[in-house]
């Protein structure tokens, strides 16, 4: 497993049952741009078209599972990082992931985190890092995947996210989105 980082142990409340394991991407199709392909579960489907700011969604409302894959020009990022930071012993990959997943848990009330998670999938080096969490306006505690991919022109986000009683259910199929991304 990738990202089986968070164990599932807790107190005995209705927020803490978790529903069994899936079986990872048995039924999937292929979601691909211009830049980049992957697999996604079948039931999991776009929502909208690509937005200005170069992101796709996914959802399934029945069994709430989300993902958001969020495409960043590396020549622009190489830039921005470099003039903000003094510290080039990190590299554009960490500076990247640890500015945007900040900026996205930063309302997040955070229950439960791993640590950082190097590795290299398909010959790309990959960041994650998972998460539970409370998030404004949601009455149950969510579990999250966020996953940096530094490709040779591009960084691509990926944020998954399932209430946290499915996260059992969903994190197979998400190591498995992980392993099943390629750019082009």
């Amino acid at each position: 497993m990738i990202l089986g980082l968070l164990s599932c142990e807790g107190n005995s409340s209705v927020d803490n049952r978790v529903e069994p394991r899936s079986q990872g991407l048995s039924d999937a199709y292929t979601f691909s741009d211009s830049l980049f392909e992957l697999k996604i579960p079948k039931d999991i489907r776009p929502i909208n078209e690509v937005s200005n700011s170069g992101s796709f969604n996914f959802q399934s409302l029945f069994k709430e599972q989300f993902i958001r894959i969020d495409i960043f020009e590396k020549e622009n990022l190489t830039e921005q990082f470099e003039s903000k930071s003094g510290d080039q012993k990190q590299t554009l990959l960490k500076q990247f992931s640890t500015f945007e997943f900040s900026s996205e848990t930063e309302a997040l009330k955070v229950v439960k985190a791993s640590d950082w998670i190097e590795l290299i999938s398909d010959s790309l080096d990959v960041l994650a890092k998972a998460l539970d969490a409370k998030a404004y306006g949601i009455p149950h505690r969510m579990s999250y995947w966020y996953v940096y991919i530094e490709g040779r022109d591009h960084m691509v986000q990926l944020i998954f996210s399932t209430p946290f009683k499915k996260k059992l259910q969903f994190e197979e199929q998400v190591n498995a989105v992980v392993k099943g991304f390629r750019f082009r």
